[in-house]
């Protein structure tokens, strides 16, 4: 597939939050030969924390994978890294090896054709490949086209928020079994998440 970078820089900023690679999503990084690279720039996180609100009762669990047949430890662990930041990598990779990147695209329908499927775009625009992943969130349209128009996502009256903060600009100290945590009000029906992408910047939501 054919990759046009319209010459803007690929940079998405400190947008959209963290993700958490376990070890087989690590795997696949290393044999792209950029796992070093996100672990450069993200934070392992071997604990989740469930706690009440006022961070009391903490219930901590070790989520390191020590069944994943790794010798690097660096590779059991779960890893924090920004959403925007990781984009960033693999956009740089497919970039340095001429693949193809289209950006500011508007899905709008999906076809298969035996082998085959065929993306078609907005402005007209179509792009043909074995295999479409579609990524593309929770008001997916790669899901509603493939798989039929009435699923989508209906509003359940929950809002959410979400933050990256300069933990040391900030004065914040996050432990270790903060790295990835959840602060629970269950009388209230609110939660808050703190997840510790690197050194000095985390996720709160």
């Amino acid at each position: 597939m054919e990759v046009v970078m319209r010459g803007e820089a690929i940079e998405f900023g400190e947008t959209g939050g963290s993700v958490m690679i376990q070890a087989s999503g690590l795997a696949v990084l290393r044999s792209l030969g950029l796992v070093e690279e996100c672990f450069r720039h993200g934070q392992s996180s071997p604990y989740i924390c469930w706690s009440k609100i006022n961070g009391s009762e903490p219930i901590v669990l070790n989520v390191t994978n020590k069944k994943a047949d790794e010798h690097d430890l660096r590779m059991q662990a779960p890893l924090q890294i920004l959403r925007s930041k990781l984009h960033t990598i693999l956009m740089h990779a497919c970039h340095k090896v001429g693949i193809k990147t289209l950006v500011g695209k508007k899905l709008v329908d999906v076809k298969q054709d035996g082998a085959f499927v065929t993306a078609t775009f907005a402005d007209g625009s179509t792009a043909t490949a074995d295999l479409l992943i579609g990524a593309d969130g929770i008001h997916s349209i790669t899901r509603r086209k493939v798989f039929g128009e009435h699923l989508t996502a209906n509003f359940v009256g929950e809002t959410g928020h979400i933050g990256v903060v300069n933990v040391k600009d900030h004065n914040i100290v996050l432990k270790d079994t903060d790295a990835c945590a959840f602060f629970v009000d269950r009388d209230k029906k609110y939660m808050v998440g703190t997840y510790r992408v690197s050194e000095i910047l985390a996720h709160f939501e």
